[in-house]
């Protein structure tokens, strides 16, 4: 459930998921890129004879987020909703390093083949609700560019503990909806971990199955993916050397 502008989204499953990438270079748990991407098209009525690539799209990522400690359950316990000890407002920076990523957010309205209408980067909270196996149901919001989260609570309402504290309201699912550029709920799975393998690794499948177990604790893909980008004469020499393997983890393969 994405609420921006006026349309009925849909989301787009195979492009909607929490990956991992890991390189050579990484070597604890600590050091892997992880990153959540979710894709919607707009459906209902109103779009129903339009094809989908014609259609509005919105696009949301979440890039660097602080890896988990253990695996990718971990992510169950992720809460960046607000700030520790009572304080409800952050500087967005902060948020960043305390792990909640980087958000980049666009929208285009004539389909994902044209420029983009619309590029989000203001304030922005999310947090897991809970986990059931791969899927994860998360909640985010983010506000429009120049609008402060710290002003709009202002309103909220205040309550006086019973030792004289004065403390502002969390704000729920409805100051959300009323004020952010963005509100959502929806179920995304951990699908995906893409390990880059050296070319001289005689069996670079069960390289790439051992590191993503040992650095994400994913265990036996359900399938797997080689890439070998030399083989393409636009590839980028940064990424012809190595071989790239994808595990899939939850049954969308076709991307």
């Amino acid at each position: 459930m994405l609420y921006f502008r006026d349309h009925h989204w849909l989301r787009v499953n195979g492009q909607s998921r929490i990956s991992a990438l890991i390189d050579p270079k990484k070597k604890t748990r600590e050091d892997v890129f992880w990153y959540l991407r979710m894709e919607f098209v707009a459906g209902g009525a109103k779009w129903r004879r339009v094809r989908e690539w014609q259609r509005p799209v919105f696009y949301l990522e979440l890039s660097s987020i602080k890896a988990p400690e253990h695996s990718w359950k971990d992510f169950e316990h992720y809460n960046f909703w607000g700030e520790p000890k009572g304080d409800h407002f952050h500087d967005t920076w902060d948020w960043y390093y305390r792990g909640a990523g980087i958000l980049d957010a666009s929208y285009a309205l004539h389909g994902p083949a044209r420029n983009m209408d619309y590029s989000f980067g203001g304030e922005y909270v999310w947090r897991v609700v809970e986990r059931d196996g791969r899927w994860f149901t998360i909640e985010m919001a983010g506000l429009a560019e120049g609008r402060s989260l710290s002003d709009l609570a202002k309103d909220l309402p205040v309550a006086v503990t019973s030792d004289g504290v004065e403390e502002a309201a969390d704000p729920d699912e409805t100051f959300w909806q009323n004020n952010s550029e963005f509100y959502l709920i929806e179920q995304v799975a951990f699908g995906e971990v893409t390990v880059r393998v050296p070319r001289n690794v005689r069996d670079p499948e069960a390289y790439a199955v051992a590191r993503a177990s040992a650095l994400a604790g994913t265990g036996q893909p359900e399938h797997i993916e080689v890439t070998d980008h030399s083989l393409s004469p636009n590839a980028r020499e940064s990424i012809s050397g190595d071989l790239f393997v994808r595990l899939h983890f939850n049954g969308f393969y076709e991307h």
